[in-house]
């Protein structure tokens, strides 16, 4: 039969796309030219790429070594992926080494402390003599942060700070030095280094530390990080974004600036900018495209593969996995690029779809310039048979391929170009394009096949057998097989089949399925790799029967109870066909006799898994815990064992386009891992489990618990003041306080006022009442912030933040009868001191934001960035004691697991920090009237945790575990405790303390309040 023909009349050419959109840069000039993909057909077919090798792909999370460079040139790398240690090649699976927990990074030590390679999780660190080599604990905790070589020690980035030892020492003991107060500390060769402060400070040593130069005060800079140059240098990077660095410690010449470029002929020296696309390194894994390969794209001559990107095709070494080139499809445009490449005997070819139709170019010499071999009028799908079978599920397009094929395009204003070489037509679109072609009906269907010579044959098949039509397989010749799903009870063809056209009838219900569902067809992918080929089902070469695949219930679980009983729509024409649409799950091998009868292929035992194309598959299957897998090549008939993955597990696609299959390349598993091949060894037997680990020493820190705290209730209060003794007592309103949550209404508005309850912070006496203006107000919801007093009777007040309001509840000098004070400002403050006269410091703890607020304006004065570390510092403000003249003040970095206390002092004249220096921890909290912190000390707000418990027992307020906010002042290494605002459980209440302990306290709640007393032993 004859290619079906359509008029000429063109709506769209893909020339009019390309001209509105940029292309892709060509290559430079100089670059060669791409290698040829097409071959001689050799005598007989390439043997089946293998043995099977893992490659780790861009996707999985993968740590390189912290110390050194990565090179140019190929190389094995350590790497750390999953918690195991692993030998890479580009991503190729080299060596792999499991240890006794998840391991989450490495640094190769330098010869000075020892060599060697230490390795941290999160709990321990290790030491290990080689990277695959045997761990011994170092050190009972973690080095989250990393670890970094110091002068004569080796520093341990951890939740706790930086901690210090010598691995070097039989037994090496983790010890707290002044480091405690820096955030990061490097050096390379034991006499340079630098350390830094939480706010950036460097200091700089020259001299083994002996001495140090304070960086930020000689230069005014602050560096946020340190990283590793060429030479042994290290690059101050001021920048918390990390490039480019300004300065270097040279070994040889000490501070200079960085520059990695020779001065041009200004004598201006040049520093590096990252480019788009720049070259590989040793210390990246395989691209993304290898998977994309293996599932969708095609093998070429000479260990090659064949991927397709955007409006792109890259080719990749199958011995490697790395990108041996790339070819830009400059004359197609979108969406005429989403092809799927595919072998056809010596052809190469790109089978495309899109909304408007499909077709399929052939790649020559030059696959930046293809050819358009065939055109097809309405969007379907393609299918890929053994050997050279290949065709289209729909109508043949024109005999001479044109883009007027692509019906309901839009349309264009001038004549196409000739994009695809002299077989294309050039014929000017009229002005009304055709519309676009209805779906076939039901019972008419249409396949286009392809022959070995590249000629293109339309087959028809019509009547009940088209109604049931599952799937059209190309055959030899152009001719094809329908595969119908007709049970017993529906009547026989009446028809005999059409020319070139060969019906199997198979009986969906046969009980040889047990209940097995055929798998839905599949549809094409609109983002890389384009997958547009189906390769479910297959003919034989021998004897025209049929392989495939279909969907199994889960292990367990019944047919009726896994899979919808009503059919599914299939294709454009929407057959409705007893299907299953499942991504993931158990599959097996089907054989499918040429008179219809069904032979399904065991599995092995335990599957719970399966990924296929064609006739290749690999499974997973699970037995007593323990995950085994194994690899077809034949369509299910035989199983063979095969290496698990090293990382993750083979699991369900969570949908049908994740890049997750099989080829004859081998499989994506999904997440970045490839199995490359087929074949191999079997598998080893399972390690056995790892032995005991010996003891490892503690740091020598105290982490920051939960402080005990006893009460007693001494007598119940008064209701708290009402302003006109008529509110509602079942609902009374939520006073204003310090443990206020955010967003939660307070007060009453009632007749244009504002009325509202307030408990100044530390305060155990009851609230007292406060009254705003507020005549357009009708609800008060917003934040708590905190302000440091110059006072020490009351040293802590509040204001409360709407969204565009200040109401100044517990502040001195407020007159609340002059309403609240409009202030719109996106900030957010966490904490604030008083300057006088009305003037306010705000701090945005979670950005570093200092900001002057006088009245309704604020000010941005400065944002305090910070070194990246691992000890949950909270920053605040802290206030020294009697101040009331003109208030000094630091900003305070406290450790929410470690408690350490640090300051810096703040000169707000130049919006600068000094040094950062310890000022004491909150592990070591006194609340005794023995702790009298000195005139000089400075008072500052942090979080704690308590554990509360009254005399006797009250089931409401008794809880381990509640945050508090505490009033600490700090001197002299004293730590002492003054107040605790704890939020108890119920009903919003607050448990106010003031110390020294026994401190009076008070249980503050909605409409009462009640006395307390509470210490803390």
């Amino acid at each position: 039969m004859k290619k079906r023909a359509f008029p000429a009349a063109a709506s769209v050419a893909l020339a009019a796309f390309a001209a509105c959109s940029t292309p892709p840069a060509r290559p430079s000039a100089s670059a060669p030219p791409p290698a040829p993909l097409r071959a001689t057909p050799a005598a007989t077919p390439e043997p089946l790429l293998g043995p099977a090798r893992y490659v780790l792909a861009e996707g999985v999370g993968v740590s390189f070594d912290e110390a050194g460079r990565a090179s140019a040139l190929p190389r094995p790398e350590p790497a750390i992926a999953s918690g195991n240690r692993f030998l890479l090649d580009g991503g190729l699976v080299l060596a792999e080494a499991r240890g006794p927990e998840t391991l989450y990074g490495f640094r190769s030590l330098p010869a000075r402390l020892g060599g060697g390679y230490v390795f941290w999780s999160d709990t321990r660190t290790y030491h290990a003599d080689t990277f695959l080599g045997e761990l011994r604990p170092l050190a009972q905790i973690a080095a989250e942060g990393g670890a970094r070589p110091w002068l004569d020690t080796l520093v341990l980035r951890t939740d706790l700070g930086l901690l210090e030892l010598d691995p070097r020492a039989p037994t090496p003991t983790v010890r707290r030095t002044d480091l405690a107060r820096f955030a990061e500390a490097f050096s390379l060769d034991g006499k340079h280094g630098v350390r830094l402060d939480a706010f950036g400070r460097a200091e700089i040593t020259t001299d083994g530390g002996k001495t140090f130069r304070d960086l930020t005060a000689e230069r005014g800079v602050r560096v946020f990080n340190v990283g590793e140059g060429a030479s042994g240098r290290l690059l101050l990077y001021p920048n918390r974004g990390g490039y480019p660095p300004t300065l270097a410690l040279d070994p040889a010449a000490g501070l200079v600036p960085f520059l990695v470029a020779p001065q041009n002929d200004l004598g201006v020296g040049m520093t590096p900018y990252a480019v788009d696309d720049p070259l590989p390194t040793s210390r990246q894994l395989a691209p993304s495209e290898l998977a994309g390969a293996v599932f969708a794209g095609a093998r070429l001559p000479g260990g090659r593969a064949l991927v397709t990107r955007e409006q792109s095709v890259r080719v990749l070494a199958l011995a490697t996995g790395q990108v041996l080139d790339d070819a830009y499809s400059l004359g197609v445009a979108e969406p005429y690029t989403h092809c799927q490449p595919l072998t056809r005997g010596a052809d190469v070819l790109l089978a495309c779809t899109h909304p408007h139709g499909a077709h399929v170019l052939a790649l020559r010499d030059d696959p930046s310039a293809p050819r358009l071999e065939a055109t097809f009028p309405e969007p379907s799908t393609f299918i890929a048979g053994l050997g050279t079978r290949f065709a289209f599920t729909g109508r043949c397009g024109a005999l001479v391929p044109t883009v007027a094929d692509f019906r309901g395009a839009p349309p264009v204003s001038e004549p196409p170009l000739r994009l695809f070489g002299p077989s294309e037509s050039t014929t000017a679109p009229p002005e009304d394009p055709p519309e676009p072609l209805d779906p076939t009906p039901t019972d008419e269907a249409y396949v286009c096949v392809r022959a070995a010579d590249g000629a293109w044959t339309e087959r028809r098949l019509t009547g009940d057998d088209a109604t049931h039509l599952y799937r059209f397989l190309p055959g030899d010749g152009g001719t094809a097989t329908a595969l119908v799903l007709r049970g017993k009870d529906t009547k026989p063809a009446s028809t005999p089949a059409p020319e070139g056209v060969r019906i199997l009838r198979v009986d969906p219900d046969d009980p040889a399925l047990d209940g097995a569902r055929f798998p839905a067809v599949l549809t094409p992918m609109e983002e890389p790799p384009y997958r547009s080929i189906d390769r479910d089902f297959w003919l034989d070469e021998k004897d025209g029967s049929v392989h495939g695949w279909i969907v199994l219930p889960p292990e367990g679980e019944s047919a009726e109870d896994a899979f919808d009983r009503e059919p599914l729509p299939q294709g454009r024409s929407e057959r409705m066909l007893p299907v299953a649409s499942r991504p993931g799950g158990r599959f097996a091998g089907v054989h499918i006799q040429p008179d219809g009868r069904v032979e399904v292929h065991p599995l092995p035992p335990g599957i719970v898994e399966l990924i296929r194309g064609g006739p290749f598959a690999l499974a997973r299957a699970d037995a007593d815990g323990l995950a085994t897998y194994h690899e077809t090549t034949d369509g299910g008939r035989t199983f063979r064992p095969v290496a698990p993955p090293p990382v993750g597990e083979l699991s369900a696609p969570y949908d049908a386009n994740v890049v997750q299959g099989c080829s004859e390349l081998g499989c994506a598993l999904g997440d970045g891992v490839v199995r490359l091949g087929w074949g191999g060894p079997a598998p080893a037997a399972p390690p056995p489990p790892p032995p005991d680990l010996a003891p490892a020493p503690a740091p020598p820190v105290k982490r920051l618990g939960s402080l005990p705290l006893r009460c007693r209730l001494e007598r119940p209060g008064a209701p708290a003041p009402r302003d006109d003794g008529k509110s509602d007592a079942a609902a009374p309103p939520l006073p204003a306080s310090l443990r206020n949550p955010p967003g939660v209404a307070v007060g009453v508005v009632r007749a244009g006022s504002f009325h509202v309850d307030v408990g100044l912070p530390f305060d155990p006496r009851p609230p007292r009442r406060v009254t705003f203006k507020a005549p357009t107000l009708t609800r008060v919801e917003g934040a708590v912030v905190p302000v440091l007093l110059a006072t020490d009777a009351s040293p802590v007040g509040f204001f409360l933040r709407t969204n565009e309001l200040r109401f100044d509840v517990g502040l001195p000098g407020s007159a609340p009868s002059q309403g609240p004070v409009a202030l719109k400002h996106n900030g957010v403050f966490t904490s604030a001191a008083d300057l006088g006269r009305g003037d306010l410091l705000t701090l945005n703890g979670m950005d570093g934001e200092l900001s002057l607020v006088r009245g309704g304006l604020v000010r941005s004065i400065t944002e305090m960035a910070r070194v990246p570390d691992v000890t949950r510092h909270r920053l605040g403000i802290a206030r020294r004691r009697g101040d009331a003249a003109s208030a000094r003040l630091a900003v305070s970095a406290v450790s929410g697991t470690s408690g350490d206390i640090l300051l810096a002092d703040l000169d707000l004249a130049r919006a600068a920090l000094g040094p950062v220096r310890a000022a004491g921890s909150l592990t070591n909290l006194d609340p005794s009237p023995a702790c009298r912190p000195d005139p000089d000390a400075y008072r500052l707000l942090a979080e704690v945790l308590v554990d509360v418990q009254f005399d006797p027992p009250h089931p409401a307020y008794d809880a381990p575990s509640l945050g508090a906010t505490a009033l600490v002042a700090v001197s002299a290494g004293r730590t002492c405790l003054e107040g605790l605002e704890v939020r108890l459980s119920p009903n919003n209440t607050t448990l106010v303390v003031r110390f020294p302990s026994p401190g009076a306290s008070l249980v503050r709640e909605a409409g009462r309040s009640d006395a307390a007393i509470c210490s803390s032993p």
